[in-house]
């Protein structure tokens, strides 16, 4: 799948295009993509996920791993779902973050 034409995005706004799966992370291009026919709660989990993958790509963390990307979704699918539930348990923590 080829990223959206950069010239469609406005704002650096994140937009997204019915795929097969709800999110995808360019890293040539710094740019994350996710389906916008989701839930708001499922936009939040596709991001916190993508950006999951995008630190494990600028960290070069997926070398470290046994298993490669098989390994690396497993993570990032068990922290995206870890950091939701923080975030969601505990709205004051995002509040340090909002200014």
């Amino acid at each position: 799948m080829d990223p959206p034409n950069k010239r469609s995005l406005k704002n650096n706004e994140i937009i997204g295009r019915k795929y097969h799966h709800y999110g995808s992370m360019y890293p040539d291009d710094q740019l994350i993509v996710i389906c916008r026919d989701q839930t708001d709660q499922a936009k939040k989990e596709s991001i916190i996920h993508e950006c999951g993958h995008a630190i494990f790509e600028f960290c070069h963390l997926r070398a470290e791993l046994k298993g490669g990307a098989r390994t690396e979704e497993k993570v990032v699918q068990a922290l995206g779902n870890a950091l939701m539930m923080l975030m969601d348990d505990n709205p004051k923590l995002l509040a340090l973050f909002g200014k």
